[in-house]
């Protein structure tokens, strides 16, 4: 079984719908003690709520991987990591400097995956990445996706 993190806009659709993605549901039911919640994306999902209702739904997601100590957070190391993977990327597709602040979470989620132990980790996403690719990352199969996380009060 592989270890997966879900990134935040499956988790906006999720909060905005009530309804799970696909790609959601699929992991649930086949690999849920693979899954793990990454720091990164509470902090996402947390700063797009406003309301005490939006904050309450993205508490009730979290909590089930708290109490089971599945949540990824950024050490010094992670972040010194995700500066290494922002540099390879930056090089390899100058064009993306001027994106750095939205990048920057990117980078975090991505070494804070490699930093669970495995040499394969799924970064489970819907949208196309603007950079992130398996090679830019290299032993990660990011499954597209751009950050989402906004306001979710607007749908909630």
């Amino acid at each position: 079984m592989g270890k997966h993190i879900i990134d935040t806009d499956l988790y906006v659709d999720l909060i905005r719908t009530g309804k799970s993605h696909s790609v959601i549901r699929e992991i649930y039911e086949k690999e849920i003690p693979g899954i793990h919640f990454s720091s990164v994306v509470a902090q996402e999902l947390l700063s797009g709520v406003q309301s005490a209702l939006g904050k309450r739904l993205v508490r009730t997601l979290l909590e089930p991987f708290e109490r089971t100590g599945r949540i990824v957070t950024p050490t010094h190391k992670v972040w010194k990591e995700a500066g290494d993977i922002l540099a390879r990327i930056f090089r390899i597709h100058p064009e993306f400097k001027s994106k750095l602040p939205g990048l920057v979470n990117d980078g975090l989620l991505a070494a804070s995956a490699r930093s669970i132990g495995v040499n394969y980790c799924e970064i489970i996403s819907q949208k196309e990445r603007d950079c992130m690719s398996a090679g830019d990352m290299d032993h990660f199969d990011l499954e597209s996706g751009n950050r989402n996380s906004g306001n979710l009060d607007n749908h909630i």
